[in-house]
């Protein structure tokens, strides 16, 4: 009798840990839904690796201090903590979560062997519950609403343009390209073609079909309000806008640039130039060109009150200025004196 009641035992054991099992994976893709309207991060963040997110009074970035760490701060940069560490960009925020892309991070298993964690990952705003949510390669990543749009890469079909949901389910491709979804407005990505004539196309989040908007080269559009800022292709990626109610062409700057950033009052960018390169800013009509420091810089994020950059041959010190007033440059010391209070 007792040989029968063993192995009975042993077997609802293991059903009842499979329906655990079960239960605890339904219940980790459980999350609170967004607004549909939610938009994890601006566009022209995005195109400067998403290093610096704002939602809610909080900033939420990557702490060049401390190997690209997740960091929480206040707008004015006081009650700095840190939230998980790795390499990390696309920083995305919406509702309780976060949504970011772990970059070539690696983890030992103990065993000798070093283990590729990097993709496309979730955790709560106050460092619990991390979730991969895909585990390929990927580049700029977007949030909206409940779908995350982002540049794919695996070795079948090498990068396209791809959606899954925030639960990291129901993985599409949407373009055989690597379109960049790093610019959402009202419901529509804006993106250049990077096949042939790379002009201005839209896709509706909604039917998930691409338009034509503007037959011009254009690279690294960002709407805001009804001019779309974008680096110009036919003329030496100059700085211009282009007025969706008047169908025209504004001419912001006619340096060479690098990259940029759209904030509410100027468009600040890199100029390239071999014997006088520099951080500028011009305002969105471009009646005001201004120079903010000498030197070739990188990676443009902007909050609400400061634009963080760096240095291009420098990829640990992040630098300060304020988005509006007089120009005034320092380094971001207050992540600096975070990273080290976490060593």
């Amino acid at each position: 009798m007792k040989k029968k009641i063993v192995p009975t035992l042993i077997i609802i054991a293991i059903v009842l840990a499979l329906v655990c099992m079960f239960f605890i994976s339904r219940q980790s893709k459980k999350i609170s839904a967004n607004s549909p309207d939610t938009l994890g991060n601006n566009g022209s963040n995005l195109i400067n690796g998403g290093l610096f997110c704002e939602d809610d009074g909080k900033v939420y970035f990557s702490n060049s201090y401390d190997s690209g760490s997740l960091y929480s701060m206040n707008v004015d940069e006081t009650d700095m903590r840190k939230i998980i560490g790795g390499d990390i960009k696309s920083i995305n925020a919406g509702g309780k979560y976060l949504y970011y892309y772990l970059n070539n991070s690696s983890t030992s298993t103990g065993l000798g062997f070093v283990r590729r964690v990097m993709g496309v990952y979730r955790i709560t705003k106050t460092g619990k519950n991390v979730t991969t949510l895909n585990r390929n390669p990927a580049g700029v990543v977007t949030l909206y609403g409940n779908t995350l749009y982002f540049q794919h890469y695996d070795n079948k079909q090498g990068m396209n343009l791809c959606s899954m949901d925030t639960r990291g389910d129901n993985l599409k491709t949407l373009l055989p390209t690597f379109a960049n979804p790093a610019c959402i407005y009202g419901g529509k990505i804006y993106y250049n073609d990077t096949t042939e004539t790379h002009f201005l196309y839209t896709m509706d989040t909604m039917t998930l079909v691409p338009d034509v908007l503007v037959k011009y080269n254009m690279w690294n559009p960002i709407r805001k309000d009804n001019y779309i800022y974008f680096m110009d292709m036919t003329e030496n990626y100059r700085m211009c806008r282009y007025s969706l109610e008047d169908e025209v062409v504004e001419i912001l700057s006619s340096d060479r640039v690098d990259t940029f950033n759209v904030t509410d009052e100027y468009v600040y960018y890199q100029k390239n130039s071999e014997t006088e390169p520099a951080l500028m800013r011009v305002t969105l009509d471009g009646s005001v060109l201004e120079k903010v420091a000498d030197g070739n810089f990188t990676a443009l994020n902007a909050t609400s009150r400061y634009l963080y950059f760096k240095a291009f041959d420098d990829d640990f010190t992040t630098y300060r200025t304020p988005v509006s007033g007089d120009v005034s440059i320092s380094e971001f010391t207050a992540a600096l004196f975070a990273a080290g209070d976490n060593q």
